[in-house]
C-alpha cells in the first residue's frame, strides 16, 4: 500500500483522521510468568515518513499468567505498528521483555483472509503470547474502502519513492535537494486531496502514468553526486513534477475533479498533452546525460580490483554468544545504533568477560540488517592484527563494500596516486587519506539501512599507546563529521583508551562480574545440553549450575575453563568435586601468568607494589586510598599500573578495587604455584603497616571534620558523612583501622617497634587517631585489634604498656569517645589518672578544659601565637616560588635542599627535599602544583613529588657549569633551564631527553622563562643581553634586548605574552613588547642590584625584590610604584612572586626568612590627612572603606583600595573618641569629649539631624545596633545609653553604674543585649527591654570588649587571655565551678544556670546542652540539679574540679592550646 503522510500526536490522544483506518481495543498477553509483576504495554504507529505516534497503557499486574490492557489506537493505511512490553521495577529501570513489529498489509491481509475474526495473534520475542482486538466495525470498512479504485493514489505514491530517496542524500546536491524537499510536500498534499475526493478520472490517472515513467529514472539516481550531467537533468525533471503538481493543487481548493478536468480543456497552461511532451524529452536528456556520466567512471569490477591493493587480512571471531545470553547489552547497543546523541560506545571490561564474543555476534546481527561497515578483531597473537595499519585497511575495504558511493571514492583516491604504499604511512595520514576524505566527500549521505556500525575489537591490543590514542581520536572525527556512521569499541580499560576517550557523544557499558551471573547460568546450561559426552550427567552437572556460576565469579573465561576441564575425560563427579572446592584452578593459572607477565614488563617493582597492597589489604580498596597508601608514587603512576593489571583487577560499581576471582589471590600467595617474580609473601604486610604509620603520622589532626559544637552528637551533626568525605582520606579511613592488623601480621614486633615508639611520643597523633576512630564509628572493631596486638608483642615494654593505656581509656571512655568525638577532649581526657602516661602527654596540650587534679599540680600554658614568617632554612635562600593553587610556597636555598610550605599554616609541608650537592639557585611549581623543578650549582636539574616529596625520575644532566634558573611549561611537559656555560636547555619532563641547546649568549645564563602558549622562552645573561628563542625551531626571536648596562639577573614572560620583564645589577627594571623587540618602560627606585622580578597574573603589575632589602611593586599602565616598597627583611632579597590571586607576594632572602606579605596591607598604603593624633578606626562590613577620629576635632572617611580620603566630617568641637559604621555603611556615628554623638551621612556627607545630647561628660565609646536602628554609648559621666537612629531621642532609661566610667559598650548580635566595661574592669550585661542588669558585675583585667557573631557569647580579652561569657537561656554567666571531696561550690553565689541541669546516661546536661560526660564512679555525687560531692578513696582524698576555663558548645576548640 502506498505510504500516508500522518501527523504528530501527543501520547495517549485518539485522533480523528478522514481516511480509512482500523482500531485497536485491546491488547492481551499471556505470560509465562507466575509470579506477580506489573507491565507496561507501549504502542506506536507510524507510516514512515512521520515521526512515530506513541500511546502507553496503565502498568497492570499479571492474573493467571494473562493481562489485558484496554486501548484506542486508530491504525491509519500503509502504517507499520510496533509493539512493545515492558516489566516494572519500582527502584529500577524497567525491562523490556519483547518487541514486536506488525505492519499494515500483514494486518489487512489477516483481516482479507478472516473477516469473521475481530483477534489477530503476534508472537512476543520471548515466546509471549498476545493478541490485538480489533474494532470489528472498523475492519469492514477498511475492507471496503480499500478494494475501491486507486489508481492514481497508488502511482502518486509510487512516484514519490524517489523523491524520498533524493532527500535523503546529502546537502551536496544542492538544488536537487532543495527542489525535491518542495515536490515532496506537494506529493503529500495533493495525495490528501485526491483520497478526499474518492474519484479516479481516467485523464488524471493518465498524467501520472507520464509522471512515473520518469520515476525509474530517478530511483537510479542514488549515487547523483558522481553524475555532474545527469544533476541538471534531474532538476529539471522535478520541476516538471513541481509544475503538475501545482497545478492539481490549484483547482482542487475550490473545484470538484470534474471542474478540474474542465480547467485542464479550457486553460492551455494545463494542457496534458504538453505535460507529456516535456516529459517524454526529459526521458529522452535522462539517457544521454547518464551515458556521459558513465563513460567517465569506473565500473564495479575496476573498483574492486583498486581495493584488493588494501590487502586486507580478517581475524576470524573465536566464539558467538550462546543463545538468550548477554541480552541487555545488546538492547542497550541496538538502543544506541539508532540514537543521534551517542555516536560512539565503548563496551569495557577485565580480561574473560565476553567482549570478544558479544563484539562477534553483534557483527552478525548488524550484518543481517546489513548495517555493518566494517569489523575488525585486534590482537597481539600476530604482527598483522596488532597493527594499527592493518586496522585501518580492513575497515575501509569493508566499509567501501558495504557502501559503494565510498567504496568508488577511495578507488578514486588510490588510482591517482600511482605510488600508493600503505606501509610506514603514519596511521592518522591513513585514516584521514582512506577514510576520512572520502566520508567528508560524502558527508551525510547515507545508505539505504540509514546507519552503519564500524566495530574494532580489543583496541588495547592493537599497536602501542600513540597508535591507539590516534586511532580514538580519528574514530572521534570521523563520527563527528557524518551522521550515518557509528563506531563502537570493545577493549580493557587500557592505558590510553579511557584518558584518550572523550565523554562528549560517548555511550559506555563496563561489563562487572558480579553483574554477570545470570549470562553464566545461561552459557552452563547450553554447553552442558549441547555436548554430547554430557549426556548421561546431565541432571547432575544442572543441578551444579548455580554453585558453578558463584566460583565462576562472573567470568566467562571460567565458565568456559570449567567446561572444558569437565569434558577432559575426568569423571564428571570427580570434577564437579574439584571445581566446587577450588582444586581445578590450575585452568586459570595460565591466563594469569600470562597477564602478569604483560603488565610486569616494565615498572616491575611498582607494579608489585601495587598487587601486594591490593592483595594483602583488609578490606576492598578504593582506588583513591590506594593512591594515598602509595603515596611515594605519583597518582598518575599508580592509575597507570592499575591500567596494566585491568586484566585482574576491575572497579565495582561501588567504586572499589576487586580481583577477578578469589584463586587469584591463592595463586599468588602460594609459592607452590606462584612464579617468584610475582609471589607475594607475608611479610609484605610489613610494608602495609609503615604505609598505614606514615598515612596517620601526615594526616590525623585535632578537629580534622571542623565541628562546630561539642553539645551535638557525632549522629546529630547535620552533613557528618560528607565532612567525613572532604576531610578523612580514603587512605586514612583504612589506615586508622588496619594498621595493627599489619602490623601483627607481619610477623616481627621488632621491626614495627620504632615505629610504634615514634607514633606514641608524637605529639597528640594518638588522640587524634581515637577521634578518626571515633568520627568513623570504629571505636569498639579497634579495641578487639588493639587487644590482639597486645597479645601479639609478648614482651613486656614500655611500648606495651602505653598500647595498654590507650587501651584501657578507650574501653573506659568508650561511650563518650564512640557517641561524640569532641568529647575525647573535654570529657574523657581530664579524667584519665593524674599520674598516667597519658596525663603527661597530652594535659598540657589541652588546658582549656574542666580541671579534675590535685590542685597543686596545676601548670597552665599559654596560646601560642600565629607567624607566616617561615623557618627552617640554614643558610640564604635564593629561590621562591607559588603553587597555581596557593596552597604551597617552595624555597631553594644555599644549604643544598628544596622546601615546600604550607601557606595557610606557615609549617614546612614534610621534609626538606634533599639531593642536589651545591647550592640550590632556582625553583619553580608546575601548573598543577603536582610537582617542583630545581636547579643548583652541582650543574643538575631534579624533579620533585609534591605530595611524596620524592625525586621524580634521575636528575637532568647535560649542564657544564652552574644551572642559575629553572621553570616549566605551562602544561608541565617541559623545563626550561639557563646555566653559566652560556645555553639555555629544554627538558622532557617524562623522559628527561633535551631538545637540543639554544646558543647565543657569549656570558653565564642567570635567568630564564617560558611563555604561557609555550611558544617562546626569555633568557637574560651576563652579557647584559635579553634574548627570546622559538621553542620549536631553536633560534631566537629577533635581535637580542638590549639597554641594561650591567648583568640580567631575572626575566619573566607576563601571563598575556606580550611582554618581558627584566632585573638587572644595574639597579633598574625594565619592561620589553615581545613583538616589537623595543623597550616600553624603566622602572627605577632600588638602590642596589635588583636580584628578582615577577608579573601579576593579570599582567598589570610587576614586583621586584633587591639587594637593598626591599620589595617594591610597579604599575604596568603608569609607569609608577605602587605604594610604598615592602622592608619586612633585614637583609638582601633574593626572590620575590606573586601568587595568582595578586593577594599577596612571597619573597625570600638572605636572612634565611621566606615571608609572605599582604599586598593589599603591608607598608603601601597609609592613611594620612590628620593633624593630630587619630583616637579612634573602624572598617566598613564591606571592607571598602576606613573612618577614623583624631584629636583634630574631624571624622575621616577613607577608601581602603586607594588609600585616598573620601569624606571629612566636621562638627565636634572637642576630642573625637569613639567611631563606627553602620552595618549598611549609610552612616558613621562618632562620639566625643564635647559631651555629644553625631551621626553622619555617607551618601551626602552632611550630618544627620541634630547632634544628640544627653551626657554630662565625655563620650568615651559609640557602637550601632547590628540592624541599624539604634546607637549604644557610654561616658565618663558612668552610664550607657541607647538612642534611635531616625528621632535622635534616648530609648528607655540610661544605665547607669557606680564606681569608675564608661570605656566601651557594644550590642549582642540580636540586639537585646549591651555590653559594658567600665574603667575598673568590670563587665555588665543589661537587658535593653527592661533597662536592668542580668547579673552580678564581673572582674576581670579587661583592656577591651566586644561583641562575638554569636549571640550566646560576650568576648573579653586582653594580651594574654581570652575569656568567653555565656548568654544563655537566663542571661546568666557560667562562673567557675569547684568540686570538693564533700561540696560543691561557685566562686560567687549559686547559679541559677544550673537549676535546670540534669544526668542522662552519664551525660550532664545543662539548659537542654549537652555539656560533660561524667564516668559511672562520680555517677552517684551527682543529684538531679548540682554537684554534691565526690567520694575519693584514701589514697587521693583530695581531688577538685575547676570550670574557671572550660570551654564547651561552639568554643569547645578552644580546649586545645594551639586551636
Amino acid at each position: 500500500m502506498v505510504q500516508k503522510p500522518t501527523e504528530r500526536i501527543q501520547s495517549g490522544d485518539a485522533p480523528h483522521f478522514d481516511s480509512p483506518q482500523l482500531h485497536i481495543i485491546a491488547l492481551n498477553m499471556e505470560h509465562k510468568n507466575s509470579f506477580i509483576h506489573k507491565f507496561i504495554a507501549g504502542i506506536s504507529v507510524s507510516n514512515g515518513t512521520n515521526p512515530a505516534k506513541e500511546y502507553e497503557s496503565a502498568k497492570e499486574g499479571v492474573k493467571r499468567g494473562k493481562v489485558q490492557w484496554r486501548l484506542n489506537v486508530p491504525v491509519p493505511v500503509a502504517s507499520k505498528i510496533v509493539v512493545k512490553i515492558l516489566k516494572h521495577h519500582t527502584f529500577q529501570k524497567d525491562e523490556i521483555i519483547t518487541t514486536v513489529s506488525v505492519p499494515f498489509p500483514d494486518i489487512l491481509k489477516f483481516f482479507q483472509d478472516n473477516q469473521q475474526n475481530s483477534m489477530m495473534d503476534i508472537k512476543g520475542q520471548q515466546g509471549e503470547k498476545l493478541s490485538l482486538s480489533i474494532e470489528q466495525k472498523s475492519i469492514q470498512d477498511m475492507l471496503q474502502r480499500v478494494t475501491l479504485p486507486s489508481a492514481v493514489l497508488e502511482k502518486l505514491g509510487y512516484a514519490r519513492q524517489p523523491v524520498e530517496v533524493l532527500i535523503a542524500m546529502s546537502d551536496q546536491l544542492g538544488d536537487v535537494n532543495s527542489i525535491a524537499k518542495v515536490v515532496l510536500g506537494l506529493f503529500s498534499k495533493v495525495y490528501e486531496q485526491l483520497e478526499k475526493q474518492e474519484l479516479c478520472i481516467q485523464q488524471v490517472s493518465l498524467l501520472f502514468e507520464k509522471i512515473n515513467l520518469l520515476a525509474p529514472l530517478l530511483a537510479t539516481a542514488q549515487e547523483l553526486e558522481e553524475y555532474e550531467h545527469l544533476q541538471k537533468v534531474i532538476v529539471d525533471i522535478l520541476h516538471l513534477f513541481q509544475d503538475v503538481l501545482n497545478a492539481i493543487d490549484k483547482y482542487n481548493e475550490s473545484h470538484l475533479m470534474g471542474q478540474i478536468l474542465d480547467q485542464f480543456k479550457s486553460d492551455p497552461s494545463l494542457d496534458i498533452q504538453r505535460f507529456s511532451t516535456r516529459f517524454e524529452n526529459l526521458s529522452k536528456a535522462f539517457d544521454q546525460s547518464l551515458q556521459v556520466d558513465q563513460a567517465q567512471m569506473l565500473d564495479q569490477a575496476q573498483v574492486e580490483s583498486i581495493l584488493s591493493k588494501l590487502k586486507p587480512d580478517f581475524r576470524q571471531p573465536a566464539a558467538f554468544c550462546a543463545q538468550d545470553t548477554c541480552s541487555d547489552i545488546f538492547i542497550e547497543l541496538d538502543r544506541w545504533a539508532m540514537t543521534q546523541s551517542e555516536k560512539l560506545f565503548w563496551l569495557h571490561g577485565v580480561a574473560g568477560m565476553g567482549k570478544s564474543t558479544i563484539a562477534a555476534t553483534y557483527s552478525n546481527r548488524l550484518k543481517a540488517q546489513k548495517m555493518l561497515g566494517g569489523y575488525h578483531i585486534c590482537s597481539r597473537d600476530t604482527t598483522v592484527h596488532q597493527s594499527s595499519t592493518q586496522l585501518v585497511l580492513n575497515l575501509c575495504y569493508q566499509l567501501s563494500l558495504a557502501h559503494k558511493p565510498f567504496g568508488r571514492l577511495v578507488a578514486k583516491t588510490i588510482k591517482a596516486d600511482s605510488l600508493f604504499s600503505p606501509n610506514g604511512m603514519p596511521v592518522t595520514e591513513l585514516f584521514e587519506l582512506l577514510i576520512l576524505q572520502s566520508v567528508k566527500t560524502l558527508k551525510d549521505k547515507h545508505p539505504g539501512s540509514g546507519k552503519i556500525i564500524l566495530i574494532i575489537d580489543a583496541l588495547d591490543e592493537c599497536g602501542d599507546a600513540r597508535e591507539r590514542q590516534s586511532v580514538i581520536q580519528k574514530s572521534e572525527e570521523l563520527v563527528g563529521c557524518c551522521e550515518w556512521i557509528k563506531v563502537l569499541l570493545t577493549s580493557r580499560p587500557a592505558v590510553n583508551v579511557q584518558k584518550t576517550l572523550s565523554k562528549e557523544k560517548l555511550a559506555i557499558w563496563s561489563l562487572d562480574p558480579r553483574n554477570n551471573n545470570q549470562n553464566i547460568q545461561k552459557f552452563l546450561k547450553v554447553q552442558f545440553q549441547s555436548n554430547p559426552e554430557f549426556k548421561s550427567d546431565l541432571d547432575q552437572l544442572l543441578r551444579a549450575i548455580p554453585i558453578l556460576t558463584k566460583q565462576s565469579g562472573g567470568l566467562f573465561i571460567w565458565a568456559k575453563a570449567a567446561c572444558e576441564y569437565l569434558d577432559s575425560g575426568i569423571a564428571i563427579s570427580e570434577g564437579l568435586e574439584k571445581l566446587l572446592h577450588n582444586e581445578a584452578h590450575h585452568n586459570l593459572y595460565f591466563v594469569y601468568n600470562t597477564a602478569l607477565s604483560q603488565a610486569f614488563a616494565t615498572d616491575t617493582e611498582i607494579c608489585q607494589t601495587v598487587l601486594s597492597t591490593i592483595i594483602l589489604a583488609g578490606e576492598q580498596l578504593s582506588e583513591k586510598a590506594l593512591v594515598g597508601l602509595l603515596s611515594e608514587q605519583t597518582e598518575s603512576m599508580i592509575q597507570k599500573i592499575l591500567l596494566k593489571l585491568k586484566t585482574l583487577l576491575y572497579l565495582g560499581t561501588d567504586k572499589q578495587l576487586y580481583i577477578i576471582h578469589p584463586s587469584l589471590r591463592e595463586y599468588l600467595t602460594d609459592p607452590q604455584v606462584c612464579p617468584a617474580e610475582f609471589y607475594i609473601a607475608k611479610d609484605q604486610h610489613y610494608m602495609l603497616f609503615e604505609k598505614t604509620i606514615q598515612v596517620m603520622h601526615k594526616q590525623v589532626r585535632f578537629n580534622i571534620c571542623n565541628i562546630e559544637s561539642s553539645y551535638e552528637t557525632n549522629e546529630e551533626i547535620t552533613g557528618l558523612q560528607e565532612r567525613i568525605s572532604q576531610n578523612i582520606s580514603e587512605e586514612l579511613k583504612y589506615s586508622s583501622r588496619y594498621w595493627m592488623y599489619h602490623m601483627v601480621n607481619s610477623g616481627d614486633w621488632s621491626l614495627s617497634h620504632d615505629h610504634v615508639v615514634e607514633l606514641l611520643e608524637s605529639e597528640n597523633g594518638w588522640l587524634y587517631w581515637v577521634e578518626v576512630l571515633s568520627l568513623l564509628g570504629i571505636v569498639r572493631e579497634t579495641m578487639l585489634d588493639m587487644t590482639k596486638a597486645i597479645q601479639w608483642i609478648k614482651e613486656e615494654s614500655n611500648c606495651q604498656r602505653k598500647i595498654e593505656e590507650i587501651t584501657t581509656f578507650l574501653s573506659r571512655f568508650v561511650t563518650p569517645i564512640s557517641q561524640s568525638a569532641c568529647h575525647i577532649y573535654i570529657s574523657a581526657l581530664p579524667f584519665v589518672p593524674e599520674k598516667s602516661w597519658m596525663a603527661k602527654q597530652f594535659w598540657n596540650g589541652f588546658i582549656n578544659s574542666v580541671i579534675i587534679r590535685n590542685i597543686k599540680g596545676q601548670n597552665w600554658r599559654e596560646i601560642q601565637s600565629y607567624t607566616r614568617i617561615l623557618k627552617g632554612h640554614t643558610q640564604w635562600i635564593r629561590s621562591v616560588a607559588y603553587s597555581s593553587d596557593n596552597r604551597y610556597v617552595v624555597s631553594g636555598s644555599n644549604d643544598k635542599t628544596v622546601r615546600i610550605w604550607d601557606v595557610e599554616t606557615g609549617q614546612q609541608k614534610g621534609t626538606e627535599l634533599t639531593g642536589h650537592t651545591h647550592y640550590v639557585t632556582s625553583v619553580a611549581f608546575s601548573s598543577d602544583s603536582r610537582y617542583v623543578v630545581s636547579g643548583s650549582q652541582d650543574n643538575t636539574v631534579r624533579i620533585w613529588d609534591v605530595e611524596t616529596g620524592k625525586q621524580k625520575g634521575t636528575e637532568f644532566k647535560g649542564h657544564t657549569k652552574w644551572v642559575e634558573s629553572v621553570a616549566f611549561s605551562s602544561d608541565s611537559k617541559y623545563v626550561v633551564s639557563g646555566s653559566l656555560d652560556n645555553t639555555v636547555r629544554i627538558w622532557d619532563v617524562e623522559t628527561g631527553q633535551q631538545k637540543r641547546p639554544f646558543k647565543g649568549h657569549t656570558s653565564g645564563v642567570r635567568s630564564v622563562a617560558i611563555s604561557s602558549h609555550n611558544k617562546y622562552v626569555v633568557s637574560g645573561a651576563q652579557d647584559n643581553t635579553v634574548r627570546i628563542w622559538d621553542v620549536e625551531t631553536g633560534l631566537q626571536k629577533g635581535e637580542e634586548l638590549e639597554g641594561h648596562t650591567s648583568y640580567i639577573t631575572s626575566v619573566a614572560f607576563s601571563p598575556d605574552n606580550k611582554y618581558v620583564a627584566s632585573g638587572s645589577e644595574d639597579n633598574t627594571v625594565r619592561i620589553w613588547d615581545v613583538e616589537t623587540a623595543q623597550q616600553k618602560t624603566e622602572f627605577q627606585g632600588h638602590t642596589k642590584q635588583v636580584t628578582s622580578v615577577s608579573f601579576s597574573n593579570d599582567s598589570r603589575y610587576v614586583v621586584s625584590g633587591s639587594w637593598d632589602s626591599t620589595i617594591r611593586i610597579w604599575d604596568m599602565e603608569t609607569g609608577q610604584q605602587k605604594g610604598a616598597e615592602f622592608r619586612s627583611h633585614t637583609d638582601p632579597v633574593t626572590s620575590v612572586a606573586f601568587s595568582t590571586d595578586m593577594q599577596s607576594v612571597v619573597s625570600g632572602s638572605i636572612d634565611q626568612t621566606v615571608r609572605i606579605q599582604d599586598v593589599g596591607t603591608g607598608k603601601g598604603t597609609e592613611f594620612q590627612g590628620h593633624t593630630k593624633l587619630v583616637t579612634s578606626v573602624a572598617l566598613s562590613t564591606d571592607m571598602k572603606y576606613a573612618v577614623s577620629g583624631s584629636e583634630d576635632k574631624t571624622v575621616r572617611v577613607w577608601d581602603m583600595q586607594t588609600g585616598q580620603l573620601k569624606i571629612t566630617f566636621q562638627g565636634h568641637v572637642y576630642t573625637i573618641t569613639s567611631v563606627a559604621f553602620s552595618s549598611d555603611t549609610k552612616y558613621v556615628v562618632s562620639g566625643s569629649n564635647d559631651h555629644t554623638i553625631r551621626i553622619w551621612d555617607m551618601e551626602t556627607g552632611q550630618q544627620k539631624g541634630n547632634p544628640i545630647t544627653g551626657h554630662t561628660n565625655w563620650v568615651t565609646s559609640v557602637a550601632f545596633s547590628s540592624d541599624n536602628r539604634y546607637v549604644v554609648s557610654g561616658s565618663h559621666d558612668r552610664s550607657v545609653r541607647i538612642w534611635d537612629v531616625e528621632t535622635g531621642h534616648q530609648k528607655g532609661v540610661k544605665f547607669e553604674v557606680s564606681g569608675s566610667w564608661i570605656t566601651t559598650v557594644s550590642f549582642s548580635s540580636d540586639n537585646k543585649y549591651v555590653v559594658s566595661k567600665s574603667h575598673d574592669n568590670i563587665v555588665r550585661i543589661w537587658d535593653v527591654e527592661t533597662g536592668e542588669e542580668t547579673n552580678s558585675p564581673l572582674q576581670s583585667h579587661l583592656q577591651s570588649l566586644v561583641s562575638s557573631s554569636s549571640d550566646e557569647y560576650s568576648v573579653s580579652k586582653d594580651d594574654t587571655t581570652i575569656r568567653l561569657y555565656s548568654l544563655q537561656q537566663n542571661n546568666t554567666i557560667l562562673p567557675p565551678l569547684v568540686f570538693s571531696d564533700t561540696t560543691f561550690s561557685t566562686l560567687t553565689s549559686p547559679s541559677p544556670q544550673f537549676q535546670s541541669s540534669l544526668l542522662v546516661d552519664g551525660w550532664y546536661y545543662v539548659n537542654g546542652h549537652r555539656y560533660l560526660w561524667i564516668p559511672p564512679l562520680y555517677r552517684q555525687a551527682i543529684s538531679a540539679s548540682q554537684f554534691r560531692c565526690f567520694p575519693f578513696s584514701a589514697e587521693n582524698p583530695t581531688l577538685f574540679a575547676n570550670l574557671d576555663k572550660f570551654v564547651h558548645g561552639p568554643n569547645w576548640t578552644s580546649v586545645m592550646t594551639s586551636a
